[in-house]
């Protein structure tokens, strides 16, 4: 079972945090900020992952 609830395998912990920390801002203003280190994070998880979570949440613009 993975460790987060979008996608069926395990996130970084950073990753982790930062989407959850996401989820949780209600500023608007931040959210280039929270796309931008998602995107960062996301480089470290094998390729076809990463590519996964950066369209979930950066191209496609989906919140946690």
């Amino acid at each position: 079972m993975s460790n987060n609830k979008y996608f069926d395998f395990d996130l970084t912990p950073d990753l982790l945090e930062i989407i959850e920390e996401y989820k949780n801002d209600t500023a608007p203003i931040h959210r280039d900020l929270y796309m931008e280190t998602i995107r960062a994070y996301s480089r470290e998880l094998p390729e076809d992952q990463g590519e996964e979570v950066i369209d979930y949440f950066y191209r496609k613009r989906n919140l946690p």
